[in-house]
């Protein structure tokens, strides 16, 4: 593999054919997830991410009521990876929420 990369450098090419300063084609759809705020599918070449914005008014805490809350939420499907399982969030979403 070591030698394949550095034959794929000293020609100038990606392992998927492209040259080095060739970008992958990228596509954005918005407004797919009809209960979001806010959502989009972005395209890398064949790599596909999808984002949801969901708000909530909520009431402040009682030790610091004149500020708010951002809460984030990370989901990993697990046909994007083996490594992904289906359930409550595992360490690398847990760790991205931080």
């Amino acid at each position: 593999m070591e030698e394949y990369v550095k034959e794929l450098i000293k020609n100038e090419k990606r392992v998927d054919g492209r040259k080095l300063d060739e970008f992958r084609k990228i596509e954005v759809e918005v407004g797919l997830i009809e209960k979001a705020e806010g959502s989009a599918i972005v395209s890398f070449g064949n790599t596909k991410v999808m984002a949801g914005i969901k708000m909530n008014v909520g009431q402040p805490f009682e030790d610091t009521p004149k500020e708010g809350i951002l809460i984030v939420n990370a989901e990993f499907s697990p046909i994007a990876h083996e490594k992904f399982e289906p359930g409550p969030p595992g360490e690398d979403a847990i760790e991205l929420n931080s």
